[in-house]
């Protein structure tokens, strides 16, 4: 975030979009990376199994999620309107859950794994917590 002073004796407040980048842990070498084309990015993490990061952010009252691969950093999925969690089961094969709370409840989403795109979702009260089986 950069602050500058405005006229109305207030603050400007311009945010930039950092690139993650992969680096090869041997020799430095740059192998990829990914400038997000959105603001507001809040977190960074990866999927329990280790093949997917997910960029999550939030941009004019909206939530999102950036989904890419762990390797190339490649964009597998921009979800607009949810936070994004993957839960591996015991199979192996990860579970997209997303979740968008508002002052009084969260509305919860299972998501397609190949498109991302939402194929049903509830409304719980209150913030609920996903636990992930070790």
């Amino acid at each position: 975030m950069h602050a500058t002073p405005d006229e109305q004796s207030g603050w400007r407040i311009d945010q930039e979009a950092f690139p993650l980048q992969a680096v090869d842990a041997d020799t430095g070498r740059l192998l990829s990376s990914y400038t997000p084309e959105r603001q507001g990015t809040y977190g960074l993490r990866l999927s329990p199994d280790g093949a997917y990061l997910i960029l999550d952010g939030w941009e004019r009252d909206q939530r999102w999620s950036d989904v890419l691969f762990t390797d190339s950093l490649e964009l597998v999925a921009a979800v607009n309107g949810w936070e994004v969690q993957a839960i591996q089961g015991p199979d192996g094969a990860l579970t997209w859950l997303g979740s968008r709370p508002d002052a009084i409840r969260t509305s919860l989403a299972f998501l397609d794994p190949e498109t991302f795109k939402l194929r049903s979702t509830w409304t719980v009260n209150g913030y609920p917590v996903f636990l992930a089986a070790p």
